[in-house]
């Protein structure tokens, strides 16, 4: 009976286990590649960074510019400088490439970012805790990364 119950224990833990070393998904690699060519474009991108409350804004309190998909803005800055919109474009990619897990726990974001590349807008609503994403692409189809 102890060898039953401790392999229904087990189980879930091993799959929870494989799921975190399988690798980067197709998604995670295909939006590395897409912030990798928005950082070599740099210098004709615009990016806002926003700092969120990680707790869900409630419909119809806040103005609809203290809100950046549904997480309310505590602050925001435009980064102006080209190195710096690289950096922060490599640096998200780097990090998209080397997340191993599919665990999304929490989903507690407190940082958002608005990049504008010619007419296209895609957003970044991060959290760092579970190490997820949510990707809010020009097409409308939203990822979690």
């Amino acid at each position: 009976m102890k060898t039953l119950y401790r392999l229904t224990c087990l189980i879930p833990l091993l799959a929870l286990a494989a799921c975190a070393i399988q690798g980067n998904s197709r998604s995670q690699v295909a939006e590395a590649a897409s912030l990798r060519a928005l950082a070599k474009n740099s210098a004709n991108t615009a990016i806002t960074l926003y700092t969120l409350n990680p707790h869900r804004s409630p419909l119809g309190k806040v103005k609809a510019d203290q809100v950046f998909h549904g997480f309310g803005v505590v602050g925001q800055t435009v980064v102006t400088a080209a190195a710096d919109r690289q950096t922060l474009l490599d640096s998200l990619a780097t990090g998209v490439e080397s997340s191993k897990s599919n665990a999304h726990v929490c989903f507690n974001p407190r940082h958002g970012l608005r990049v504008l590349s010619g007419e296209q807008v895609t957003d970044y609503v991060i959290c760092f805790q579970c190490m997820h994403m949510k990707v809010y692409p020009p097409n409308g189809n939203v990822q979690n990364i």
